[in-house]
């Protein structure tokens, strides 16, 4: 079996990592220093371990958390090979989506990087997530964002030219540019559209048609007149909007159903979502977003078609308010910590002035920065 294209034409050496700040992870490597990439996917983070790798003559070993995320996997797994040089050569550790680690393996993984002999990358995709906070303090931050149409199609056309595949530069711009400055994804189109050694415009028109988002009154319209639990499940697949605000649409609109029974199992099943949303933002626990999903849009699939839909905006200002107050309590909880003052005084002497600073961008990224806040959690100002 061959192996996909992204695998087969990774980058060998540090110069083939296009737009990114690599040698910046090399000078952290060479010094055994940790490192966190933070930055969207197909960006090279994890490209960037395996290159300096190969270029180093170093033994990389890759261990993952996105199954096991707790503080007993860290002390089993991830201490022995953060704490013992490698038998081959100097070690460089790569530990993929840091950032899904859960609340009691955090700690633990902070204190077998406090005791590491061997080089550590770690990677993750936001860079304001909260449970990399501590991390980042044991960590040079090096951020990749989303690389240029340009360099993407640099890159396709030199697989093209080994995989000897027909395409016109312009079609390959598209294709790079389709991707949204994701490498990866764009590779992985390349493959499935030049297997055959030939790119034409028409099969990249069929590719791009099944990725336009939709709007969430689109996505509401497949939702309540599904045929079935599957065709539910995906109605709102392609809305780019929160979980929690598609909630309040679905919610908002479930009283355009008129027969009282099924209304009745509607609320109940939205209801069981929301528990499940809850459960994810106290634990940590993802996998029930999928039940969440699940139980809003296959458990509200409706027997009467529904064509017009209301926007719940008292329900969304509502919603809005809290989150305010949630940001608010993040800074001041930050704020307490460095200045060492009560919330109450914080909230009455310095709220009001900070709201008239924080309109100086300069300050309010200094701000950010030095709080380590998202800078969403800014915004209630």
């Amino acid at each position: 079996m061959s192996l996909p294209w992204y695998d087969k034409h990774a980058p060998k050496s540090t110069s083939e990592i296009i737009g990114q700040g690599i040698q910046k992870v090399l000078k952290c490597v060479n010094e055994k220093k940790p490192c966190l990439i933070v930055g969207p996917p197909g960006t090279g983070k994890t490209a960037s371990a395996y290159a300096i790798a190969k270029e180093c003559g170093m033994q990389l070993i890759e261990l993952s958390v996105d199954e096991k995320r707790n503080a007993e996997y860290i002390n089993s797994v991830l201490r022995n090979t953060i704490l013992t040089r490698g038998f081959f050569g100097e070690k460089l550790v790569l530990i993929d989506d840091v950032d899904l680690l859960d609340r009691g393996g955090m700690p633990e993984l902070i204190k077998c990087v406090k005791m590491s002999k061997v080089a550590i990358i770690f990677t993750a995709k936001d860079k304001w997530d909260q449970k990399l906070r501590s991390l980042k303090n044991y960590c040079e931050i090096i951020e990749y964002r989303k690389l240029r149409a340009a360099w993407i199609a640099k890159i396709l056309r030199k697989i093209c030219s080994k995989e000897n595949v027909k395409v016109s530069d312009g079609l390959l711009y598209k294709i790079a540019a389709n991707a949204k400055g994701d490498a990866r994804a764009a590779i992985n189109d390349l493959e499935l559209l030049g297997k055959d050694g030939e790119i034409t415009d028409y099969e990249f028109e069929a590719l791009t048609y099944r990725e336009k988002p939709i709007s969430i009154f689109e996505g509401l319209s497949r939702l309540y007149n599904a045929k079935d639990f599957n065709e539910a499940l995906k109605a709102l697949d392609d809305v780019e909007m929160d979980i929690n605000e598609k909630l309040l649409w679905i919610s908002e609109n479930a009283s355009l159903v008129k027969d009282l029974k099924e209304l009745s199992e509607i609320y109940n099943y939205l209801s069981r979502a929301d528990v499940f949303i809850g459960r994810v933002l106290r634990w940590q626990h993802y996998r029930y977003w999928a039940y969440a999903n699940a139980l809003m849009t296959g458990g509200v699939k409706t027997k009467t078609p529904c064509y017009k839909f209301n926007s719940p905006k008292k329900i969304l200002k509502l919603w809005k308010t809290k989150s305010d107050r949630a940001s608010r309590n993040r800074v001041l909880e930050a704020l307490r910590t460095k200045i060492h003052a009560s919330k109450r005084k914080l909230m009455n002497e310095y709220l009001p002035y900070l709201k008239i600073m924080c309109k100086n961008n300069d300050f309010k990224n200094m701000l950010i920065n030095e709080l380590d806040l998202n800078p969403k959690d800014i915004d209630f100002l």
